[in-house]
């Protein structure tokens, strides 16, 4: 019995050890970021909400320019066929 019970407090401590080594693997991603060195490149800031808007404005006149173009085209056309 002793020995039995020796063999099981042995296979729950490999176990143990064996969980708690996987467990050690590599540390998380912010635990690497602290630990690096100074020189790495600073984050790039998100544009503001007005840069945001301003481009969206730009893509919707560019937009919206095309599509006059496209009118006046098929406008042209139209009138050429009525004659």
């Amino acid at each position: 019995m002793n020995l039995k019970l020796n063999t099981t407090a042995a296979a729950i401590l490999a176990v143990s050890l064996a969980g708690s080594l996987a467990f050690a693997g590599a540390p998380p991603e912010s635990a690497q970021q602290k630990s690096g060195s100074a020189k790495k490149a600073a984050k790039p800031t998100k544009p503001s909400v007005e840069d945001q808007i301003q481009a969206l404005r730009e893509e919707m006149e560019q937009q919206i320019n095309s599509l006059k173009n496209d009118l006046a085209e098929k406008n042209a056309e139209l009138q050429k066929a009525q004659q």
